[in-house]
């Protein structure tokens, strides 16, 4: 195999919080954003994620664990909720950022006029020098540009270090595995792709855009039944086609999806800070993770491969110009009697894996955790819910090695919850699971897993 980077740049330091950045910043917490202004994949997301104006507000207890300066201010659509912002700040002892709101009145991005200018001036004279969102489009270039302060990522290094038709090309470069499968750039290509991994004998395949997120810029096929495409899948230029592993089929057994967090700092190393299983629906949509992983217990040379590829993927990162955070994702499965493992995508930005880990790194040094989404049926409002969770022994304490700890709260009418995600703490993942499992039997309402 061909050495594509310079694995001294990249180091493993599983279990210990990253130093992350030594400045303050400003940051746009805008999933809005999150597709480089694709409208057609940001009406999808808006559309289907439930508290999508509120997502941002999950940064709101890690900011200050991913820039350690004195003053960071948060952009946010909808302000975070109080009371879960004095439980940040009073039981946890999180720094937590300055908070203003920019609310976009239309769906794609936020159009430079729409700023006042108030807003405009407060962040051209905040202290922070530089600016930074979940993804650095032109926009974000040019609201930098426009109150004086630098970006972290350049467009076209963010974009290049989030292509997944570009990851795939490194793999094959590397003498990595990849999926079956192949790039089509034009309908009978598609057909042509698809007919060979039927030949092969798939039942399904999954077809991916360059740029995706939570489970948006792809789309699963049956190939038994009509291949029609999803609109915001048949405008782009060229598409990735890659058979489905699924259990039972093929000889495939034991499949699970672990996930490994990197942290690519201002000189272009990079760090691997955290292993997780991904929790994720039956359509491999992510709904949460746990670390450390459940799923390769006992398989010490699974882990090996899985850490040796995601130190080439996180360096390839790096190496395209990517400075932050990120997240490797795998399938591992086993297939006659082999064990295979496959990257299938990397996210070069805070995932939602990203806000567990940090806090539960900081939190509770050593010891396992688990987030979920969760759905309530709404039976109460956020003070009550700590109040709930204090009083079944439940809410997490510093030092007290193990609890919940609510991340963010997404309320309805009456300021009710109705959508949490909730990090389990504990000293195994056991544990977190136990917890898990017991919590909808004590909460005065239903509940359910939801998407991220």
């Amino acid at each position: 195999m061909t050495k594509v980077i310079d694995e001294s740049r990249v180091t493993i330091r599983l279990g210990e919080l990253p130093a992350c950045w030594q400045q303050s910043t400003v940051f746009l917490a805008n999933l809005n954003c999150i597709f480089f202004g694709e409208p057609l994949k940001t009406e999808e997301i808006t559309s289907n994620v439930m508290g999508f104006h509120s997502y941002g507000a999950r940064l709101l207890p890690v900011l200050g664990l991913l820039f350690r300066g004195d003053r960071n201010l948060l952009l946010l659509q909808e302000m975070p909720q109080p009371d879960l912002a004095a439980f940040f700040r009073d039981r946890l002892q999180l720094r937590l950022p300055e908070i203003a709101i920019l609310r976009p009145p239309h769906g794609c991005g936020i159009g430079t006029h729409e700023i006042d200018n108030e807003t405009l001036q407060r962040l051209r004279h905040h202290a922070a020098e530089v600016i930074d969102g979940y993804v650095t489009d032109r926009y974000l270039e040019n609201l930098a540009s426009r109150i004086g302060k630098r970006n972290i990522n350049s467009e076209r290094g963010c974009r290049l270090a989030n292509d997944k038709i570009g990851l795939n090309r490194f793999l094959l470069r590397s003498g990595l595995p990849v999926f079956d499968g192949g790039e089509a750039a034009s309908a009978l290509e598609l057909n042509a792709v698809l007919d060979r991994l039927a030949g092969l004998g798939y039942r399904k395949a999954v077809v991916r855009a360059a740029i995706g997120a939570s489970g948006f810029g792809m789309q699963l096929i049956d190939l038994e039944a009509e291949r029609a495409l999803s609109p915001s899948l048949a405008g782009e230029e060229n598409l990735l086609v890659q058979g489905w592993i699924e259990e039972g089929r093929l000889g495939c057994s034991q499949l699970a999806s672990p996930s490994v967090q990197f942290f690519c700092d201002e000189t272009g190393r990079a760090v691997l800070y955290d292993f997780t299983d991904q929790l994720l629906s039956n359509n491999s949509i992510h709904e949460g993770n746990m670390s450390p992983p459940l799923s390769l217990a006992g398989e010490k040379e699974a882990k090996e491969e899985i850490l040796r590829q995601a130190a080439l993927v996180a360096g390839w990162v790096a190496e395209l110009g990517y400075r932050g955070p990120g997240s490797v994702d795998f399938l591992v499965w086993r297939q006659q009697q082999k064990l295979r493992v496959h990257v299938c995508e990397v996210n070069a930005r805070v995932t939602g894996a990203t806000y567990p880990s940090l806090l539960a790194l900081h939190c509770n040094p050593g010891g396992a955790w688990l987030m979920r989404n969760m759905v309530f049926g709404p039976c109460m409002d956020v003070a009550g819910f700590l109040a709930f969770l204090e009083g079944k022994g439940l809410l997490f304490r510093p030092g007290a090695g193990r609890g919940i700890i609510p991340v963010n709260v997404i309320c309805g009418d009456n300021n009710q919850i109705v959508k949490c995600q909730l990090l389990f703490l504990g000293s195994s993942p056991q544990g977190c699971l136990a917890t898990m499992e017991d919590f909808p039997k004590i909460l005065p309402a239903y509940c359910r897993f939801e998407r991220d």
